[in-house]
């Protein structure tokens, strides 16, 4: 969660407000090109200079799309500081419509900063993520005093729906993609997506030589734990066994679940040298840990370093399951 502190200039206070957080789904181009088009209309429909969709940061209020009609005063991505009682502050603040009628008429408005534009006149609403946090505002200024119908007051309203309405779907497929390629039970990249990350690496290795090493293990005797234990352990042991590898790979690493009780380790500038220390690491972390100590728990591993660069995600994860087979038959 993300907090920042905004001026809500009517009231000469301070209010702390969640805004955007760095988990959110990026804002596509089509998404930024049908906004585009409703500010446009906006500030047609509407006769007025300037029509902007604000987005709230940590430290700034930023121009994140403007209308493209020649009278509008303001710079795409440009910014101004919280804290000096911008009208869309307030708009923020306090999550609700702002109607300026003329701020030059007004002791607390007169000097805010856009009427340094010129742009006395204001109307605003909060857009805002589903779950609440901030986005920003969708508004209008004019550089003359004007009141806005219901009906220019409604039309604004159902832009703002519909803007708030393609962050939801924004989140929803951000969802269904993290579904999709992630292993329900562990939480760590599915079959599907981690050897979607080892065909990545293999392009890479081919068109930039940079190396790295496939590392596939397997939790030894599983079923006899199943069978003895039940399968809700077998699970935790599963689970558990992610939980450490995650702990103990770098930022750079990649760890997903193939199926069952295997898993795949992508381990990027490392030799076989350097993948064989990390899973004895592994080991040492499993005999510490205190369920998998408990039911002896142990794993098979084989280790293929990317010697060539037509190695492919089949011939690197054949290597790797020999060298765990005969680890296992050695074992």
């Amino acid at each position: 969660m993300i907090m920042t502190e905004v001026y809500i200039r009517e009231h000469e206070t301070f209010k702390r407000v969640r805004i955007t957080a760095k988990t959110k789904p990026q804002i596509t181009k089509e998404v930024v090109s049908k906004w585009q088009g409703i500010l446009d209309a906006t500030a047609d429909i509407l006769e007025v200079p300037a029509g902007l969709l604000m987005r709230i940061t940590e430290k700034h209020m930023e121009v994140f799309v403007k209308s493209g009609n020649e009278a509008n005063p303001y710079e795409r991505y440009g910014k101004d500081t919280l804290g000096h009682g911008l009208y869309c502050e307030t708009v923020v603040a306090e999550n609700k419509p702002l109607h300026i009628e003329n701020a030059l008429n007004t002791v607390k408005w007169k000097d805010n900063p856009d009427v340094k534009l010129n742009m006395i006149n204001y109307y605003g609403l909060p857009i805002n993520w589903p779950d609440g946090e901030a986005f920003g505002t969708i508004c209008v200024l004019d550089s003359k005093r004007r009141t806005f119908s219901d009906r220019h007051q409604a039309l604004l309203k159902l832009f703002k729906s519909s803007i708030e309405t393609d962050l939801h779907n924004l989140v929803l497929i951000d969802q269904y993609k993290t579904l999709a390629s992630t292993d329900p039970l562990t939480g760590i990249p599915n079959r599907r997506s981690i050897l979607e990350q080892l065909e990545q690496a293999c392009f890479a290795h081919r068109e930039k030589t940079e190396p790295f090493t496939v590392v596939m293990l397997d939790i030894n005797k599983l079923k006899h734990i199943n069978d003895t234990h039940g399968h809700d352990v077998g699970d935790d042991i599963i689970k558990a066994l992610a939980s450490l590898l995650q702990k103990r790979l770098r930022k750079p690493d990649r760890i997903g679940r193939i199926g069952g009780d295997e898993f795949l380790v992508i381990l990027k500038d490392t030799d076989a040298q350097g993948a064989f220390a990390v899973m004895r690491d592994l080991k040492e972390a499993v005999q510490k840990h205190r369920l998998l100590h408990k039911h002896d728990v142990d794993f098979a591993y084989g280790v293929a370093e990317v010697t060539s660069k037509d190695a492919t995600v089949k011939q690197l994860m054949k290597e790797a399951d020999r060298a765990m087979l005969r680890r296992k038959r050695e074992s």
